[in-house]
């Protein structure tokens, strides 16, 4: 059954999922303010199953193992590229307007936090394809076992 967790002044109700990394319960906690999803096993084994939360404590997108959580980190960072900064070379609307269209998916569905692995490698070809646009290298990517070694 949901619990109630207030978090920055506000009762949130707790939706129930289940961690992606280990497959414990997560719970709605406060991280910088605001309300996140973590494993349970956070501090007894060091699980870094997390999700983030929209501020009415609502899961913001689909949880996903940690190496598919850092695949979308990089997803987005070159998809906000688009509407973001200096160069930018649309507004928001338009960016995800080009992402629905480019995934052939609805307004609800065409979102980053839901992708897995693959729908994330599909849009960082499309990026680059229309728009020459490329992540950033990590360094030591391409190196074997290099995401595990970050951690």
């Amino acid at each position: 059954m949901p619990r109630q967790v207030v978090i920055a002044g506000r009762t949130l109700t707790e939706a129930e999922l289940d961690c992606p990394d280990c497959g414990a319960m997560m719970i709605l906690v406060e991280f910088q303010g605001k309300p996140i999803y973590r494993c349970v096993r956070h501090k007894t084994i060091g699980c870094r199953g997390c999700h983030s939360a929209h501020p009415d404590g609502k899961p913001l997108g689909t949880p996903a193992h940690w190496t598919v959580r850092e695949v979308r980190r990089k997803t987005h960072g070159v998809f906000d590229l688009l509407w973001k900064g200096g160069q930018s070379r649309m507004t928001r609307d338009a960016a995800y307007r080009w992402l629905q269209g480019a995934m052939q998916m609805t307004p609800e569905m065409a979102h980053i936090s839901r992708f897995d692995a693959a729908q994330c490698e599909t849009v960082l070809a499309m990026l680059r394809a229309d728009f020459g646009l490329e992540p950033e290298r990590d360094p030591g990517e391409g190196r074997v076992g290099f995401y595990e070694l970050r951690f």
